[in-house]
């Protein structure tokens, strides 16, 4: 059987190519015709994935008669999603096996139910990661934590004009939303800026 290779992880931290290998394997061991191997580094709810664009762009030519995975929830992570792209590989003629769930397919009211159960976990288990990546993220920034991207470049003449006019670290701090800690690693430069500021303020006094 002519097959196709999905694999997905979610940020950095995974590697695709660890799933790669157990897929190829299996497929060595039952005797499958590798056709393509695609890969993706995206969330489970992005449908336009590239690599999951083209597989389905190949599948639409009739390239492969299956699609092989280590699990249901690396090709959507959305149970309409899951269940849409189900339909039209059956349609098509094409089989979803996974390794650690079996064949997946819509031709019976129990694998229906299964493919409900499994999406639906997948689903909970995303909707639960975010909600804790919120709450993660709100803490920092209760803390104080500037979130995101550090800025290419401090507001080293800003802070120094804040300073001269008789501004604290600390209102400096909150009000342009820059954590303590940094102004302190950049205190050489702000101060060496306000010393310099003050020579022009005092020369046009004189």
């Amino acid at each position: 059987m002519r097959v196709a290779i999905y694999a997905r992880v979610s940020t950095h931290d995974q590697d695709e190519l660890l799933q790669v290998p157990r897929l190829e394997a299996y497929c060595e061991r039952v005797g499958y015709q590798v056709v393509r191997k695609y890969t993706d580094e995206a969330s489970g709810k992005d449908a336009n994935r590239p690599g999951w664009r083209s597989l389905l762009s190949d599948a639409r030519r009739g390239d492969f008669e299956a699609v092989i995975v280590t699990k249901l929830d690396r090709i959507m992570r959305s149970l309409n999603q899951l269940l849409s792209v189900l339909q039209e590989f059956e349609k098509r003629r094409i089989s979803i096996i996974t390794l650690d769930q079996g064949i997946i397919d819509l031709a019976s009211a129990n694998s229906r139910l299964q493919v409900g159960i499994i999406a639906m976990v997948a689903e909970w288990e995303r909707d639960i990661i975010s909600e804790r990546t919120k709450e993660a993220l709100r803490a920092k920034k209760e803390k104080g934590v500037v979130l995101g991207r550090p800025s290419a470049k401090l507001p080293i003449h800003t802070i120094a004009l804040m300073r001269v006019a008789g501004k604290s670290w600390s209102s400096i701090s909150q009000e342009l939303n820059i954590p303590r800690s940094t102004l302190n690693n950049y205190r050489k430069e702000i101060e060496a800026e306000a010393s310099e500021v003050e020579k022009v303020v005092n020369s046009t006094r004189l």
